[in-house]
């Protein structure tokens, strides 16, 4: 979920999970359609148990505005956390964070498809069992001017037991929603 951090004209990319006392009060924009949400919040309103957590965490910056669209087959390196790799102790919580590396299939209008097909085929198996819980995750490309987010973790594709031994290519694909509709101000542009 992007947000704002505060005290800087730049928009910055974050995926950890954040409760708001007055979410309404911290809300920028939000979009049901895209499925996005921006909120402006300070680190020091980070909190478990009403207990403030104090940390030295620097959020990504998105470096190059307007962020770009992304395109038919270029590579994508997810990163997340994975619900199901959360392993839960009392009140200790271990996050065990996972780059996915995948070829966007399409570039729609409004959204970027992963399909499970040629390349992708080996990453979706290694992840079937552990692919919930990446919804919000940033999607980067890779090149020479470094790491620029393109995408935000849509919706994944949910295998069936009937579907489970079944060869499709939407079994476990990821739908993404462009980064293109952040702006530096923290608002959506609409498509």
């Amino acid at each position: 979920m992007p947000r704002l951090q505060s005290g800087h004209k730049k928009a910055t990319s974050r995926t950890a999970s954040v409760a708001f006392a007055l979410p309404e009060r911290q809300l920028i924009d939000a979009d049901a359609d895209l499925d996005l949400a921006v909120f402006n919040f300070e680190s020091s309103q980070i909190r478990v148990n009403n207990i403030q957590i104090n940390h030295k965490k620097d959020w990504f910056l998105i470096q190059n505005w307007p962020i770009s669209k992304a395109s038919d087959g270029e590579h994508v390196a997810l990163m997340g956390f994975p619900g199901k790799r959360i392993k839960k102790e009392g009140i200790l919580c271990t996050f065990r964070t996972q780059v996915l590396p995948l070829k966007i299939t399409h570039v729609g209008g409004k959204q970027i498809y992963i399909l499970n097909e040629g390349q992708n085929v080996e990453v979706f198996n290694d992840i079937k069992g552990w692919l919930g819980g990446l919804s919000g995750s940033p999607a980067y490309t890779l090149g020479k001017r470094g790491a620029l987010l393109v995408g935000f973790v849509k919706s994944a594709f949910k295998q069936t037991e009937a579907s489970a031994g079944a060869d499709s290519v939407f079994a476990g694909s990821l739908s993404l929603t462009h980064a293109c509709f952040l702006q530096p101000d923290g608002t959506l542009a609409r498509p």
